[in-house]
């Protein structure tokens, strides 16, 4: 396990099956560099779960500590799954969060989607166009992602999203 900044990672040679973002992106300026690097080094079917602040509310006072950056819903990280399978998707927007120890309650905004890599549709095709066809959230599947959950949350997602993705020799690559 390695702890490294989300844009200088190193992830050359890697090829991973699911990517878990959950509350980085939006400690990330530049988000587009950071999700096509992410990109190059997940599997031709890989499955991406994302979670950050929208900017449908602002940014609760004890989270400005650190500079964020929340997203527009249809902003970038949106625009960047275009075209992917949505497996999940949601606009979570006025929440009330309870689960930070020591800070007074607040609310948050979440984007959150879960997109498999579409694969390319053959020319005259009869498959159904899932790309923006959301799966509705599984029993089970915690819709609101906690760190302190993350291997939870990991598992389940894994678990859910397997049927998605190739199963390469046995095993599962996850980068969180």
């Amino acid at each position: 396990m390695r702890n490294e900044p989300l844009e200088t990672a190193d992830l050359k040679g890697a090829r991973y099956d699911l990517v878990i973002m959950n509350g980085c992106l939006h400690y990330v300026r530049d988000k587009e560099p950071v999700l096509r690097r992410v990109l190059a080094a997940s599997a031709a079917d890989a499955v991406h779960a994302v979670a950050l602040f929208s900017t449908a509310t602002p940014v609760p006072a004890e989270h400005a500590v650190v500079p964020v950056f929340p997203d527009e819903e249809g902003g970038v990280v949106e625009r960047f799954y275009q075209g992917w399978d949505m497996l999940l998707f949601a606009h979570e927007r006025h929440r009330s969060e309870h689960s930070h120890p020591g800070l007074a309650p607040h609310v948050h905004s979440h984007i959150k989607l879960i997109a498999a890599r579409a694969p390319a549709r053959q020319k005259g095709s009869d498959a159904p166009d899932r790309r923006h066809a959301p799966r509705p959230m599984p029993v089970g599947l915690p819709m609101s992602w906690r760190p302190g959950d993350a291997a939870v949350a990991t598992l389940e997602v894994a678990a859910w999203c397997r049927p998605q993705v190739q199963d390469h020799g046995g095993h599962l690559s996850v980068l969180l």
